[in-house]
């Protein structure tokens, strides 16, 4: 599969890629993944040296691993931390360890792999989720908006009515990732999804709050294992939904 043939489709709480990805670096997502073969099993490794050779995985926000794909065919979808669907997977999946490989069933990656993916057909895998039973504390979800605009921890914090101490253990504790690297993970999405291949790398990167080009690479590896131009080269275009 070309990378003219790969999807990335975004919304405000989920992407989705489907298609091929190269080997990653080491790297921590601030998002939930779920990633689905449609061929060999993946091969992942982590920090610590386990590796899992698996058909499906998810992986918790905050832990540090590589994807040894080969270039084969996936679906990944990325689950923003403060949906209701990271809690209900944080509250029903991961008391039991920060990744389960093969948590699906031949069955339900059938299903996925039918027709070409979306976030509805992912959605209905889990037959126990509704949204209207899980929520974030109201104050975290505050802090999602205030983020958008580029506010920092100290001012995030005193519109939540915390300290900056206490607004930051409250948030990893919460949802498991530091505030830091959750903000640096939304900033890399708004570029992805503004992307334009006619401007420059510094321009793009100091309009979405970044310092600098090398500022921005540097967030990029360290947040997905690839450079900016490895994941925009990867897709023909980038899909914005509306959901």
């Amino acid at each position: 599969m070309s990378s003219r043939s790969n999807r990335l489709l975004m919304s405000e709480s989920y992407i989705l890629h489907d298609g091929t990805l190269p080997d990653t670096h080491m790297h921590t997502h601030a998002a939930i993944i779920l990633m689905v073969s449609r061929g060999r099993p993946l091969l992942i490794e982590t920090q610590a040296g386990s590796r899992y050779a698996c058909h499906s995985v998810l992986i918790n926000a905050g832990v540090t691993h590589r994807l040894l794909s080969g270039h084969e065919a996936l679906s990944a979808w990325y689950i923003d931390i403060t949906t209701p669907f990271a809690a209900y997977l944080r509250q029903h999946y991961f008391q039991s360890g920060p990744i389960l490989p093969d948590l699906l069933a031949l069955s339900t990656r059938t299903i996925l792999h039918q027709r070409a993916p979306d976030f509805a057909r992912f959605l209905g895998c889990f037959a126990g989720f509704h949204a209207a039973d899980y929520a974030i504390d109201a104050r975290l979800q505050a802090s999602v908006l205030l983020m958008r605009q580029w506010q920092r921890m100290p001012e995030v914090a005193a519109a939540c009515c915390l300290s900056p101490s206490r607004f930051s253990h409250l948030f990893s504790e919460q949802l498991g990732v530091a505030f830091r690297q959750y903000r640096l993970w939304q900033q890399a999405c708004v570029f992805l999804r503004h992307f334009q291949a006619q401007h420059s790398l510094t321009h793009q990167a100091l309009e979405h709050g970044f310092s600098d080009a090398s500022h921005l690479s540097h967030s990029f590896r360290k947040l997905v294992g690839l450079s900016p131009s490895e994941v925009v080269g990867n897709y023909k275009c980038v899909e914005w939904l509306a959901l």
